[in-house]
């Protein structure tokens, strides 16, 4: 009895210090690690003619300590090893590039527009739902509004073709809409 209280001490204690060292995993990635490491020790402890102390020893260092079972965990899900901080970036000067360059699209149309879309959905700071929300709003506004003063002062302008038009309309969608996309993700900026 007491042997199998000495085991199960011994493996609460194994399972608990890497349950520690996998802190900085994903809560369910942690769980199903743990629970995989459970289920191996009890059928190892299973197949074993007698369940003592060395056998259990034998087992828990043919897993690997603890750190080394986490080390590779972190590798596998793309984190940096433990002890190692991930670089930090300060302030947010790449994502105030390309809102200046959505605000440009009223100066260089197309070209400052679409720059600034591109730089945005390539950020890690905005959500994959506020870079379509900008994307959205670059198209969408651009299009209502310029489309309409297109058509506005087309019918002003007389000798203003169709072909005229379709090159008219993207130059006057690229620098009404993203100037507004611009001003979203600089207000979802604020603060973060």
């Amino acid at each position: 009895m007491t042997m199998t209280t000495n085991n199960d001490r011994m493996m609460s204690d194994y399972l608990r210090d890497l349950e520690g060292e996998l802190a900085d995993l994903p809560p369910e990635r942690r769980n199903e690690l743990l629970a995989d490491m459970r289920e191996h020790i009890a059928v190892s402890r299973a197949e074993q003619a007698e369940d003592d102390e060395d056998g259990l020893r034998a087992i828990l260092h043919r897993l690997g300590s603890p750190a080394q079972i986490a080390d590779q965990a972190r590798s596998d899900a793309g984190l940096p090893a433990a002890g190692t901080a991930a670089p930090v970036r300060t302030g947010h000067s790449y994502e105030t590039v390309a809102v200046v360059l959505l605000f440009a699209g009223l100066v260089v149309p197309v070209v400052g527009g679409l720059a600034g879309l591109v730089m945005a959905w390539l950020s890690k700071v905005w959500t994959g739902h506020e870079k379509l929300l900008a994307t959205g709003i670059a198209i969408g506004t651009g299009l209502v509004i310029g489309t309409g003063l297109v058509m506005g002062a087309a019918a002003f302008l007389v000798g203003l073709g169709s072909v005229e038009l379709l090159l008219i309309i993207p130059i006057v969608t690229t620098s009404l809409g993203a100037p507004a996309a611009g001003l979203f993700l600089a207000l979802r900026l604020r603060g973060r």
